[in-house]
């Protein structure tokens, strides 16, 4: 967060990644958004679903199920998308899933986010291409 309120002034330099297979993932978003509103800073977030969970299994700070972390993410994403019509916050939609992807979409046009602007999608190279495909069509 301070490199972000070094760096993140009036351009997205520095970005945070939140997982939100993790309990507490909306909260800490929340939070952070927040943080960087009273510091001054664009807030850069990369949403994912959970890269680390076979790390963090025995934390017992997990999602108790798939269900809940497709809900954690929704929430997660709503949030931030409200936040980027502010001009606050920039974001990256991190994830191979399809309804979410389909979601991200749907609910920047509804709130009539440029899709040359502030939100981008994100998938790891050679993982569910078609879907950044589509997505650049």
């Amino acid at each position: 967060m301070g490199l972000m309120e070094r760096y993140n002034v009036g351009q997205t330099h520095i970005w945070h990644t939140h997982q939100a297979y993790l309990k507490g993932a909306e909260s800490r978003v929340r939070s952070d958004i927040d943080s960087s509103r009273r510091m001054g800073a664009l807030f850069g977030l990369k949403l994912v679903r959970g890269a680390y969970l076979h790390h963090e299994r025995s934390t017992g700070n997990i999602q108790p199920s798939r269900e809940h972390t497709d809900q954690s993410y929704a929430a997660c994403l709503e949030l931030a998308l409200r936040h980027v019509t502010s001009g606050h916050v920039t974001l990256v939609v991190a994830t191979h899933n399809v309804e979410s992807i389909r979601g991200a979409a749907r609910r920047m046009e509804e709130l009539g986010i440029p899709r040359d602007g502030p939100v981008c999608f994100a998938q790891l190279q050679g993982v569910a291409e078609h879907l950044g495909l589509a997505l650049g069509e």
